[in-house]
Parts: structure tokens; C-alpha cells; sequence
């Protein structure tokens, strides 16, 4: 039987289409809307369930597609996701993506060449959500001032309503507060590196000991109040400091080398690269002078080394911090000898010393371009010690057996997030769900060391220490979550809770001794359990809407609950300053704000204002009490009482229109930063109601302007912090210096910037005009008194990049 010709012929071309249609590949082109290439970009095939990356030209290739179209989910960092069907041809299909003006990450719209110093973080951005929450993200590529001392009013000039305690000249610590909170080691913040815990214990000792030097920073993330939901429970909010990204390169390598006033000199040196997936990052850093006090000086090594995997879907960083430094105190003065000679030193045998350990672990999984997952796990091993003479300033040292203190800690963490995007009627909507589990061992031992001069920091008695042994174990489970429901393009609402479960335990002992002048009359040794599980929700809601024919102005509103929990470790701690209540009960509370930010005038305008009110009940503070049979007044640290603290907050930048200079180009720019705040105690003893809030200046200014003429850069700075009280009565002056005024100051600071290819120098002046000020009155190290911030000082930089 003959074949049929015609039904071959068909059937050849039949095979032909369905092997050509096998073997085709859909070419995606991902674009913005000039058509240049969207980077990072990302596409789900919804129908197969496969996952693209595009290339760096924003072409993004499917292979063998067998039918005539896909459907398509194009997803892109600082775009709006779209999801469409996509024909299948020769031809590449080209998607535009349209820019969420609300979710750039690291700019925003200003004009060429402009600087933008202040940004609010994306409504999500990476696996947090920050809809309606007042935010602020510094880019450190802006920061032109002394890097040879991690100045923190340099810093955070731009951030308003700060509380900057300025003690010596070394940034070894960061001292800041917001909203009436005590700046002291910046223990009301949720302190982070990349996301995760830096503080001793995040439970029984939030203190922050380790800061990261400034020249390896690339952003530094704060969130207020409303941070309680997502970040812990803290009043202050959350502050993450965000390390330097690894190069593009396979290799790169930078230099920082920083000189300053009384011989103190930084060196900070990195190297960094991509091969494939694998990156890589690490510096050293060398920090060393003295101060500008006789007994101080100080000498920083710091270590950090970071590998990281990166595959379509997964990512995995692997990150360690080691830093030691030893610190020679000088101690504090009393009122008269700040007035006579503010730069004496009563104190020769006072040292201090950290080592501090810390590693991170982050895995990043895209389910789909709208569903992700990360865990964050971290340790912590390190150690602080503390010996010297401790007394009241304003008796001389008696030479006699110092006090040693060593504090160890050894905490693991772990916290889960779930985010996922989704459609609804046209909106992108986002969840948020979290887990946190931590566990903390916080060991604290108090007792006599020699009466040297020198770093000893050993104990007379190891096996069992003279005044006290305390072990604070902790633990702490959290479930948060957080829902962004975009109802329009202008209107975002985001309602969350934190389910929070705190354990805080204090096993030890301690030694009650009485002394008759200086003679022993009594000893006994007391054993001590305490024990305080409570478990309890936290509510918030934030509210932002979009204004103006642009939508780049926005009124946000947020209110959230707080709570923080005592601290076991200082209660055992034994001070002849300061005496504390042994019944201390957690504090609770809310913030409220509310604001309006965007930009202006072709975004050369900038601005965010906010009003705020604290609530803060059982606020914990210092008053006096009077010891007995001594007869002597010291400081009592206690349950106040109820406070509220309301205030105004407030950041504006103006961009000035470039000029011709001859034929240079001349570009400037000013900032205002200003706050006003008041703090009042609203139940509390009779004699203490109606009182001013302690650390917390009424009215607070900083100010700045910069030129920058063909690269050639110059900046100013002006602060000026307004008087305020140390304790809740008020006092004016008490004669061991530790309570008493801070008076008003004002500071201003210069700095000069030049680029010369792949060479940067700087130079600068702090307090060029020499003032004779103080911001901090001590109960403990480094004090306790008056602390004499720092005169008039030069620095140098020069920095290179290969």
C-alpha cells in the first residue's frame, strides 16, 4: 500500500513545529523607564514553578518552553513586582518596571550631585517592615568628620533629640538616649550588627560595650519606639549599625589611616571580592592614644571577617567580630575643680578592659519572589573588667585594695522570618511573621585586687571574691507579627503585636558589711535566689498617607507598647555611689508620634517633623538617700515613678541651586536638626511630682552647612544642648559630683575633604572653639564625678581604595 504524501508531509510538520516549540526559549528583558537595565531583577514562572535570576543587562533567559505564553511574576528591588502574561517568541520581551516611591533602599530622588543625609527606610525593606514607624538611615558615604574617634556628634548630627554622653576622645563606647531615656552604653536601644543582638545580655544587661569603627560602616538603620514589635520590647527603639558590602571584584582592598590630637592614630584596613557565588570580607583595625587627661589612655584591636554564599534562591553569611581594648580612666572631679582646672585627674589606678566575641549566621531562602525566609542565629562570648578606686570623688584615693569587677557573658539567639507578598484588588499587601528564641548566662563577680597602679585585674580571693558571685541566667521567647495593607497608592495601615515571654533569674551571694569610720564591726555572708517569669502582649499600629500631586510627601502615625525589664546585674553590684533598691520592678509604657516627611522643590527640599509622646510607668531613676550610721547622702536608684515626656522633633536639608565659580561647578547644601522635649514626673513621691525629667535637655540644636567646590569639600557644624538635671529631685549640686546640672553648651566642629582619584584626605577640627563642657555626671566607671568632655582637637585622614 502506498503512503499517502500529503499525510507525511503533514506529519513532518507537525513534528517540526512541536520540536521547534519544545526548543524555544522565552527572553525576558527587565527594564526601568528609560530603558535602562533594572538591576537585580528576578522572574517566577507561575505555571512551571521555576525561578530566573536576570543577568546584569536585565535579560533574563527561559529555557524550553513549550507553550505559547507564560505567566510571569517580574520581581526587582525598588520597583513595584508585576505579574503578566508573556508571549512566546523570537523577539525578547521587554518589561519596564515602575519605581515604588515608597521603597527605594539606599537613595532617593534629589538633585545631581546632591547629597540626601537623612533617609526613612522602606515601607519593607529586606525582611522587616517599617510602614507608618518613624525611621532614619544614615549612608556613612556622607560622613566627613573624625574618623580617628568614632565622634558620635559628628555621626548623628542629622538624627534629632539624641542625648550624646561625651566622656574621653577614644569612641571605645557609644553613650546615646532619645526621648528621655539614659544614654549610658545606649542600653534603651535594641543595639544590632547586620541585624543581629551586640549587646552584653539583651535580658539582664542591655549595655553596649562594642561599637564597629565608623570607617567600616555603610549605613547605620534607627527605628523609635515603634521598633518594640519587631526588634524587643525596648523604649528606644532599635539601632543597627550595617557593615561595608563585599566588591564586585575579585579583589579589592582599602585603607583608612586617621591621626589625632594627644598621639592618637586609627588604622583600618580591608580587603573584599566576589568569585562566582562565594563573597568575601574582612578588616583589621588598630586604635591607640592618650588622652586628654593625664592617667588616660587607651589601645583598640578589632577583627571581622565575613563569608557568604550566594545561589539563585538561597544566600548563606557566615560572620565573626573579635575586639579587645584596654582603657586607663582618669576618674571624675566635683563642681569646684571642673570650674578651676577641668583637666586634673584624682585617679591613677582606675583601668578598664572588654573582650568581646561575637558571631552571626544568616540564611536568606525565596520560596518565590513574594515569599521569603531567613534565619538570623548569633553568639556572643565576652568578658568586661573593671578595677580602681571606686570612693566618692571628693575624698582623695586612699591607696588602699581596689575594687575589681568582671562581667561575663555567654548568650546564643535565634529569630525567624516569614514575609509574603501578595495581590489584592491591584495592591501589594505584606505579612510579616516572626519567632525569637534567646538564652543568656551573665556571670558577675565583685571583690579586692591590689592596690597597684598597673592593669592587675586578678583577684586576691579567685576561689571565692569578697563582696559578691552572681550567676543571671536568662531566656526569652517572642512571636511577632506585622500586616502591610496598601489600600492604595497612598494609603499603607500596619497593625502588629509581640507575644513576649521573659525569663530573669539571679543565683550568688553577696557580703553585708557595717563599718564604724573606717574600722569593720560587722560581716556576714547572705545568699540570694531570685527568680521573675512573665510572659505578655505587646500592640501597635502604624498609618502612613501619601500627599501631594507626586506622592514624595507623606503623613505618618504610629503607636506602640513597650516594656523593659530589670536588671538583675545591678542590683548586685556593690557601690559606695550609688545605692539600689533591691525590690526594682519593670518599667512599661507606649509611644506615640506622628509626623509628616518627604521632599520638596524638585526634591531639594527635604524634610521630616514628627510630634511625640512617651508614656513611662515605673520609670526607674536616681534620687538620695541617706546612708547610715555614716550619716552621708549617695544615690538611690529606684521605681520613681510615672513619667510622660511630649516633644517635637524635627530634620530639614535644603539643597542649594549649583553656581558657576569661574569655571567650577559649586555645589551646598545646609541642615537643621532641631528637638524640644519635656519630661515630667506625673505620679510619683509628693516632692518629686511636677519634677523636670533627668538627661533630658528641653531643647537641643544642631546645625550644619557644606560646600563642595569640583570634589574639594568643606563642612560645619554647630550644636547646642540645653541645660538638664542628672536625677528626679533636681538637684542642682551635690558635693560627691555624681548628681547635680549639666549647663548648656555649644560646639562646633570643621571639617575639609578632598578626592583625588583613588585617594581621599580629610582634616578637621573638633571644637574649634574650645569649649570647657561636660555631658556626663558618673555613679560608676568611668567616673564617678564629672566628666570632662574633650577640648579642642585636630584630625587627619587619608584613605585609598584598590
Amino acid at each position: 500500500m502506498r503512503p499517502n504524501i500529503s499525510y507525511l508531509l503533514i506529519t513532518f510538520l507537525l513534528c517540526a513545529v512541536i520540536g521547534r516549540a519544545q526548543s524555544v526559549q522565552c527572553v525576558v528583558k527587565v527594564v526601568d523607564a528609560k530603558s535602562n537595565a533594572a538591576i537585580n531583577a528576578s522572574v517566577w514562572d507561575e505555571i512551571n514553578s521555576n525561578y530566573y535570576e536576570a543577568d546584569k543587562f536585565g535579560n533574563c533567559v527561559i529555557p524550553s518552553v513549550s507553550k505559547d505564553s507564560l505567566s510571569l511574576t517580574i520581581f526587582c528591588e525598588t520597583y513595584a513586582s508585576q505579574t503578566l502574561f508573556v508571549p512566546v517568541t523570537k523577539d525578547t520581551f521587554i518589561v519596564f518596571m515602575n519605581p515604588l516611591l515608597v521603597e527605594l533602599e539606599d537613595f532617593v530622588i534629589v538633585s545631581e550631585g546632591q547629597s540626601q543625609l537623612v533617609q526613612k527606610l522602606n515601607n519593607v525593606r529586606g525582611m522587616g517592615v517599617y510602614a507608618g514607624k518613624k525611621s532614619e538611615l544614615l549612608l556613612m558615604r556622607n560622613f566627613k568628620g573624625n574618623n580617628a574617634s568614632n565622634n558620635a556628634r559628628e555621626i548623628f548630627a542629622s538624627i534629632p533629640g539624641l542625648n550624646i554622653w561625651e566622656n574621653d576622645a577614644s569612641g571605645l563606647q557609644l553613650n546615646i538616649g532619645a526621648r528621655g531615656l539614659d544614654p549610658n552604653r545606649t542600653a534603651h536601644f535594641n543595639t544590632r550588627q547586620n541585624g543581629y543582638d551586640i549587646s552584653a545580655d539583651a535580658l539582664g544587661y542591655p549595655e553596649t560595650y562594642y561599637t564597629p569603627p565608623v570607617q567600616a560602616l555603610k549605613q547605620i538603620e534607627i527605628v523609635r519606639g515603634a521598633a518594640s514589635l519587631q526588634f524587643g520590647p525596648q523604649f528606644g527603639g532599635m539601632l543597627n549599625f550595617v557593615l561595608k558590602d563585599e566588591s564586585k571584584k575579585p579583589f579589592s582592598f582599602e585603607t583608612i589611616n586617621s591621626i589625632s590630637s594627644n598621639a592618637q592614630l586609627s588604622s583600618y584596613n580591608a580587603i573584599g571580592g566576589t568569585k562566582g557565588a562565594w563573597k568575601y570580607y574582612a578588616y583589621g583595625f588598630f586604635k591607640k592614644g592618650d588622652g586628654y587627661r593625664p592617667n588616660s589612655a587607651f589601645e583598640q584591636r578589632l577583627g571581622f571577617g565575613r563569608i557568604a554564599y550566594n545561589k539563585k534562591r538561597l544566600k548563606v553569611r557566615l560572620e565573626h567580630t573579635a575586639m579587645d581594648y584596654l582603657a586607663r580612666l582618669p576618674g571624675g572631679l566635683v563642681d569646684f575643680e571642673f570650674e578651676t582646672d577641668p583637666f586634673i585627674s584624682k585617679r591613677s589606678r582606675n583601668w578598664f578592659s572588654v573582650n568581646w566575641n561575637l558571631t552571626g549566621l544568616q540564611v536568606d531562602y525565596a520560596i518565590t519572589p513574594r515569599t521569603r525566609l531567613q534565619n538570623r542565629t548569633f553568639m556572643l562570648n565576652a568578658s568586661r573588667k573593671s578595677v580602681g578606686e571606686l570612693g566618692p570623688i571628693n575624698r582623695p584615693d586612699p591607696l588602699s585594695l581596689r575594687d575589681l569587677i568582671i562581667g561575663r557573658y555567654s548568650n546564643i539567639g535565634s529569630e525567624l522570618r516569614f514575609l509574603h507578598q501578595y495581590k489584592m484588588e491591584e495592591s501589594l499587601n505584606t505579612i510579616l511573621v516572626g519567632f525569637r528564641w534567646y538564652s543568656g548566662d551573665t556571670r558577675n563577680k565583685q571583690g579586692f585586687a591590689n592596690a597597684s597602679e598597673d592593669a592587675s585585674f586578678e583577684f586576691l580571693n579567685p576561689a571565692e571574691p569578697q563582696i559578691s558571685s552572681y550567676r543571671f541566667p536568662g531566656s526569652n521567647l517572642a512571636l511577632f507579627a506585622e500586616h502591610v495593607f496598601n489600600f492604595s497608592d497612598k494609603l499603607y495601615i500596619s497593625p502588629g503585636f509581640r507575644l513576649e515571654q521573659i525569663i530573669t533569674r539571679a543565683n550568688g551571694y553577696y557580703y553585708n558589711r557595717v563599718y564604724a569610720g573606717s574600722q569593720l564591726i560587722f560581716e556576714e555572708r547572705r545568699e540570694r535566689e531570685l527568680s521573675s517569669p512573665r510572659t505578655f502582649p505587646l500592640f501597635g499600629m502604624g498609618i502612613a498617607y501619601k500627599v501631594g500631586d507626586d506622592l514624595r510627601k507623606e503623613i505618618y502615625l504610629n503607636g506602640s507598647q513597650n516594656f523593659r525589664s530589670i536588671n538583675f546585674t545591678d542590683i548586685s553590684v556593690s557601690n559606695p555611689n550609688l545605692i539600689v533598691d533591691q525590690d526594682l520592678t519593670d518599667e512599661r509604657g507606649y509611644n506615640f508620634e506622628m509626623g509628616l516627611r518627604g521632599q520638596s522643590f524638585e526634591g531639594n527640599y527635604s524634610f521630616d517633623i514628627n510630634v511625640f509622646y512617651l508614656s513611662y510607668q515605673n520609670r526607674i531613676g536616681l534620687t538620695s538617700i541617706v546612708l547610715q550610721p555614716e550619716n552621708r547622702i549617695a544615690a538611690y536608684r529606684t521605681n520613681i515613678g510615672d513619667a510622660q515626656v511630649l516633644g517635637v522633633e524635627s530634620f530639614q536639608q535644603l539643597n542649594f541651586k549649583p553656581l558657576r565659580l569661574g569655571d567650577k561647578e559649586v555645589k551646598a547644601y545646609t541642615f537643621l536638626n532641631f528637638a524640644y522635649q519635656k519630661g515630667t514626673y506625673i505620679r510619683a513621691e509628693s516632692a518629686i511630682v511636677g519634677n523636670r525629667l533627668e538627661k533630658i535637655p528641653p531643647f537641643s540644636v544642631r546645625a550644619g552647612f557644606n560646600v563642595d567646590i569640583e570634589g574639594f569639600k568643606f563642612n560645619v557644624l554647630f550644636s547646642h544642648i540645653a541645660q538638664q538635671y542628672t536625677d528626679a529631685t533636681n538637684a542642682t549640686f551635690v558635693a560627691d559630683a555624681t548628681r547635680g546640672v549639666i549647663p548648656s553648651y555649644e560646639i562646633v566642629d570643621v571639617s575639609l575633604s578632598k578626592k583625588f582619584g583613588r585617594l581621599d584626605i580629610s582634616a578637621g577640627v573638633n571644637n574649634i572653639l574650645n569649649r570647657i563642657y561636660f555631658t556626663q555626671r558618673a555613679v560608676s566607671y568611668p567616673g564617678p564625678g564629672i566628666m570632662t568632655a574633650a577640648p579642642r582637637l585636630f584630625h587627619t585622614s587619608i584613605g585609598f581604595k584598590l
